[in-house]
């Protein structure tokens, strides 16, 4: 059996500069490295995959990903979408055949019932600014609540 582990990338946004896995293919154990992010990709979020490793273990595994050299260089990113918005930095990734790099996408608009009376039939209204990733719309019917709070009569 072998054991896979991903080396991703430790910042928000950032470009490769260059990639060292000759000490990890090396290592005893280690029957696969293949790079995802080669050098000059750029990288969109903490987390991007950089490179892929496969070995006989998962201690082998773990010391041969521990012994990938990346070079990075750190690129501007926002964290709040306001902020993204206010200064279009181009820090999203490239969309579509044109590969557009802008930090506002067309939204849709769509709305089913009357909002008002759904509100004044809820046992609780809760208000708020909410953000998160474009890719993940909001979902109605699914809520994340804390305990203490009363509901609205």
């Amino acid at each position: 059996m072998l054991h896979a582990r991903i080396l991703r990338c430790p910042y928000a946004h950032a470009t490769v500069k260059a990639i060292d896995t000759a000490a990890a293919e090396k290592m005893p154990g280690v029957k696969a490295v293949h790079v995802i992010a080669k050098a000059g990709t750029e990288l969109y979020y903490a987390g991007d995959e950089v490179v892929a490793l496969a070995a006989d273990t998962e201690e082998h595994t773990a010391d041969a990903l521990q012994a990938i050299k990346v070079e990075y260089e750190v690129l501007p990113f926002q964290v709040k979408e306001e902020d993204a918005l206010e200064q279009d930095l181009k820090t999203s990734a490239p969309v579509g055949p044109q590969k557009i790099r802008d930090n506002l996408r067309p939204g849709g608009e769509g709305n089913t019932g009357n909002v008002e009376d759904a509100f004044k039939a809820a046992d609780a209204v809760v208000e708020g600014t909410y953000g998160g990733p474009r890719h993940l719309p909001p979902v109605p019917g699914v809520a994340r609540t804390r305990s203490g709070v009363e509901p609205r009569r």
